[in-house]
């Protein structure tokens, strides 16, 4: 349609007001977080870090176009039902209970029926919604048509922040947990984040890489949970091991996310994608693991997600336009 092709070539009609909103407003909350958790210098040195880079620059609003940048679908979905605007709203969703979860996990575990949550639990479940925030930003960034490069890095930043301040709050001795993973994570982020940012030319590679290592991560959590043991948590109770398992199928929805993005070039295509291993992940806890129920877990919020996540991936996939084992698998 004319429209995509003037989307293609850099025009974009609703990109003058969506643009990066939702990212910045993420990263001003992480940003209060950080400063109300931390009120030394430390932590007023990252807030002040997070405000410049929620802050829009030249090169945000350039929104520069690359052999990535990434198309909508413009077609009509099932029952006539726009796929974009079903995209952004599931990721307006995710953006807002993904940032709840980072800034209040303890609330966030209440809501789910869960109280008293230990500190291991509790850095587990903000772990969970870093990962759902890092999907939700790099959604809404692809949506806004940034290339695909900088949306991964600007996913990876709320992960890079949490991971600092968690190193600067020492959470690995209050969760008498091993240190290697957490610099680990902060070495691979802050690299594919630096090649992201900077343009280079193996952007790609680096997209490649960290999407293995995230997906080969995530079927360790979720097939074994409880060799958290051998991951440096000695100490994983059933809520931890429950909890642990999601935190790899988020970390397996991410992956998914920016896989099918990188495969494609479809936006809307990579949230539905997201938004299927989501699906899953709550059908397996509900019906197969049935982790919830072990641990006295409300199951209200679980459903609802359910519903959301199978909805989300219908309307996003099942498009006149797609064809999903071609545009996901069928390239590069």
């Amino acid at each position: 349609s004319d429209l995509r092709s003037k989307k293609v070539r850099g025009y974009d009609p609703v990109g003058s007001i969506f643009r990066p909103v939702m990212t910045r407003w993420a990263l001003i909350l992480l940003g209060i977080r950080t400063h109300v958790l931390m009120p030394s210098m430390s932590g007023v040195t990252l807030t002040l870090l997070l405000a410049l880079l929620a802050a829009p620059s030249a090169a945000l609003l350039a929104a520069p176009q690359s052999p990535h940048a990434p198309t909508l679908q413009l077609r009509g979905g099932v029952g006539g039902v726009d796929p974009v605007v079903v995209a952004k709203i599931a990721t307006g969703l995710e953006m807002a209970h993904s940032s709840f979860t980072v800034l209040a996990p303890e609330k966030a575990g209440e809501a789910y029926g869960l109280q008293g949550m230990s500190a291991l639990t509790t850095w587990i479940v903000e772990g969970i919604g870093m990962q759902n925030l890092a999907r939700a930003v790099f959604a809404a960034n692809m949506l806004r048509g940034c290339a695909l490069p900088r949306a991964m890095a600007w996913s990876l930043v709320p992960q890079l922040v949490g991971n600092l301040q968690d190193v600067l709050q020492d959470k690995t001795t209050k969760c008498n947990v091993g240190r290697e993973g957490l610099y680990a994570g902060i070495l691979l982020d802050s690299g594919v984040a630096f090649l992201c940012f900077s343009g280079a030319a193996t952007a790609e590679t680096a997209i490649k890489a960290h999407v293995g290592w995230s997906s080969f991560s995530a079927l360790l959590m979720m097939a074994a949970p409880r060799a958290a043991r051998g991951w440096g948590v000695p100490d994983a109770s059933a809520t931890d091991v429950v909890f642990i398992r999601a935190l790899g199928w988020e970390m397996a929805a991410y992956a998914a996310t920016v896989f099918a993005a990188l495969q494609s070039g479809n936006a809307v295509l990579s949230v539905g994608v997201g938004s299927a291993v989501s699906f899953l992940s709550h059908f397996e806890s509900l019906f197969f693991s049935r982790g919830p129920q072990k641990i006295g877990a409300e199951l209200g919020l679980q459903i609802a997600w359910l519903a959301i996540s199978a909805a989300v991936s219908v309307f996003t996939i099942c498009t006149p336009s797609c064809d999903f084992m071609n545009d996901v698998f069928g390239r590069r």
